[in-house]
């Protein structure tokens, strides 16, 4: 039996296993600006919430990576969404 979620369920539903995953997670806008992390995230690189939140990931967590991010690049993206 399939039943359906009500949508403000389902978003709790998923923040809720976000937030509990054990693994540090990122996410990220098309431009590569952090829009949410977990707070595993925020216990390995000792920043607060507020310091990450709308900052590019190459200038705060990955500066090492910039230009190389290991995740999709806004190009890629673009090129996803077309096919």
């Amino acid at each position: 039996m399939i039943r359906q979620i009500e949508p403000d369920k389902l978003k709790e539903c998923m923040f809720n296993t976000y937030c509990e995953l054990p693994m540090g997670i990122i996410i990220m806008n098309i431009k590569q600006e952090i829009v949410e992390v977990n707070d595993i995230v925020l216990e390995l690189s000792g920043y607060g919430r507020e310091e990450l939140i709308g900052k590019q990931c190459q200038k705060t967590l990955c500066p090492a990576l910039k230009g190389n991010c290991p995740g999709s690049s806004p190009k890629e993206l673009v090129n996803r969404d077309k096919k």
